[in-house]
């Protein structure tokens, strides 16, 4: 076990596996405490997802208490993109104590939404326990995307992108820190990345599944952007999120990334690639999509018929 990481200098999102391989560490039982740097300063163009779970990698070892000693080395520069992307506030809140819950609570109610020449949703925490949490979610920034985007088709595409995401991760963000999210785009892409440590969605489709139990976590994972495979199959909940999200990165031009346990999904430009890697507790979702020429629900053969479709959020 190392005592330090470097992040690359250009830390895209075909460099998340290897991050995540770095730090899988910190999810052992019989990790030990003990002096750790993580070093920054390198950094000269990082994606919103890997500015994510660099902050997750601080706040779950600050929240277990997992290093005597942790630090961080930054430049200006690797400064200047986490505070854009409104990272560095949350990180700060830990960087002298990780027992100040209301202050890191407060951060994120601080963060807000810039509609400029480019829309960006700011870090949001996700907790189901929160009554207001559906109201904000709903409200506040879905509204906020139709408010920015002109374009019918696309309010519809990036709303239904942002309810089945938020959804899908609504039902596992049951731990104290729960589910991040952080989005942007402009009028030619959207881009969404979520991360919690919660369940985690192989864990619970093998608690749900008695014919998972025998996959690895790779195989489940395939299934799981099928159509009608769901964490809660004796309700009548349909199972179409991960798979209309896929539906709809795959007709958009898009790109995307799940990283669940110890296994991967990587789809991009009509090549999918399954795979496993080392252990993420709980779940990872990036996705960004082409909106030049958008395609929404109601283009999906298989949907024409429901493409009115409402999400529940159970």
């Amino acid at each position: 076990m190392n005592n330090s990481i470097v992040l690359p200098r250009h830390f895209g999102v075909t460099k998340s596996d290897d991050f995540i391989d770095d730090i899988s560490f910190i999810f052992e039982s019989s990790i030990k405490r003990k002096e750790f740097i993580i070093f920054i300063n390198r950094i000269e163009k990082i994606s919103i997802l890997n500015q994510l779970l660099v902050y997750r990698f601080i706040s779950f070892t600050a929240e277990n208490h997992l290093f005597k000693n942790p630090k961080i080395s930054w430049d200006e520069k690797s400064l200047r993109m986490f505070t854009i992307a409104g990272i560095f506030d949350l990180m700060k809140t830990y960087l002298n104590s990780s027992k100040q819950t209301k202050k890191i609570y407060e951060s994120y109610k601080k963060l807000s939404i810039d509609k400029k020449d480019k829309l960006f949703i700011a870090p949001h925490r996700i907790i189901r326990n929160e009554e207001d949490q559906r109201t904000s979610l709903e409200h506040s920034y879905l509204e906020s995307v139709r408010t920015y985007y002109s374009d019918k088709k696309v309010k519809r595409i990036i709303s239904r992108i942002l309810t089945e995401t938020l959804s899908n991760f609504w039902a596992h963000a049951e731990q104290k820190s729960g589910t991040v999210m952080v989005s942007k785009g402009n009028n030619d892409y959207f881009e969404i990345a979520l991360a919690d440590n919660g369940i985690g969605i192989i864990k619970n489709l093998r608690d749900s599944y008695e014919k998972y139990s025998d996959l690895d976590d790779a195989q489940i994972l395939l299934n799981a952007i099928k159509r009608g495979i769901t964490s809660k199959p004796k309700t009548d909940h349909m199972g179409w999120g991960l798979w209309l999200i896929k539906k709809l990165v795959e007709m958009n031009r898009g790109e995307l990334y799940i990283a669940s346990g110890y296994g991967r999904l990587h789809f991009k430009k009509d090549n999918m690639k399954i795979y496993n890697r080392k252990f993420w507790k709980g779940t990872i979702i990036q996705l960004k999509i082409l909106l030049t020429e958008p395609f929404s629900i109601c283009d999906i053969p298989e949907l024409q018929d429901d493409c009115g479709l409402s999400i529940r959020w159970e």
